[in-house]
């Protein structure tokens, strides 16, 4: 009974909603689970890895020029969407939760297999290997379309990663343009017409 619950549980996060109001319950529900993963990963890399500091090194110019781009880019992708507005409260739990996941997935992807990976692979696979990973993980959130742009996505922020700028302000990069994702039609856009084309 109680494996059945934990299956049925773990599938309901696994498998889209349909609804915006589950989509919304299950993307913010997951919040408990990824924060307990992040705090495990996190002590876990200061015990023996020290590879993942969550830290602002760059250029502060250079990495807001490339989030104003990246959130333009996504933005325009976006302008497709279709159906209803997410409401206020919505809105800033959406944000929230971007801030949480944007942290995760920068930490993950962008610290920890990023350097597994490239301690394995030469550093343009390691930077194409990190944003497969990282499109995998999306499969089952997001519409086909955006499947090609959340690769490129990963590859850019891998990139910007290798070229050194922190996780920090990676993190901050990711958090907003998931949380302009809150401002639009909850439908993403479909693979045609010229907004897609452009993308």
């Amino acid at each position: 009974m109680a494996v059945g619950g934990i299956c049925g549980g773990l599938l309901r996060i696994w498998v889209a909603p349909s609804t915006q109001a589950a989509w919304f319950s299950v993307i913010v529900g997951a919040n408990v689970p990824r924060l307990a993963v992040w705090a495990y990963l996190w002590r876990q890399d200061r015990r023996r890895w020290r590879c993942a500091r969550i830290g602002f090194e760059g250029e502060p110019a250079r990495a807001l020029g490339h989030a104003a781009l990246m959130l333009g880019a996504w933005s325009i992708f976006w302008l497709g969407s279709s159906g209803p507005a997410w409401s206020p409260a919505q809105r800033l739990g959406g944000t929230l939760t971007s801030c949480v996941v944007g942290g995760f997935e920068e930490f993950v992807f962008r610290g920890l297999l990023l350097e597994a990976f490239g301690g394995l692979l030469k550093r343009p696979q390691a930077v194409l290997a990190s944003a497969l990973a990282f499109t995998l993980i999306h499969l089952h959130v997001e519409s086909i379309p955006s499947w090609p742009h959340i690769f490129l996505t990963g590859a850019v922020l891998a990139n910007l990663r290798v070229g050194g700028l922190g996780l920090g302000w990676l993190a901050m990069i990711h958090a907003a343009v998931d949380s302009a994702f809150f401002f639009t039609g909850f439908n993403g856009a479909g693979p045609q017409g010229p907004r897609y084309a452009l993308f």
